[in-house]
């Protein structure tokens, strides 16, 4: 089922919102909708502008294992396999 779903995204979905239209098949949106969808996410969080190939920072690593709710991910993981 992940493997469907990953195909599914690399052939439809969008690289990132800043460039939706490009997609390996049909975009899924509408030009107004690629707007839409743009402009409400970076209305979020504008960080999402950053270029594509931005390296990882070490404050990026360290917000990720400080925030509590991804441990219970991680154990419901290790749990399933």
């Amino acid at each position: 089922m992940t493997i469907i779903v990953a195909i599914f995204a690399l052939v439809y979905l969008p690289s990132a919102p800043t460039d939706g239209a490009r997609s390996l098949a049909v975009s899924l949106f509408s030009k107004r909708d690629l707007d839409i969808i743009l402009h409400r996410s970076l209305q979020d969080d504008d960080t999402k502008i950053t270029k594509k190939g931005h390296w990882v920072e070490w404050r990026d690593i360290v917000d990720t294992f400080s925030d509590w709710r991804i441990y219970g991910h991680c154990g419901s993981a290790l749990v399933s396999m």
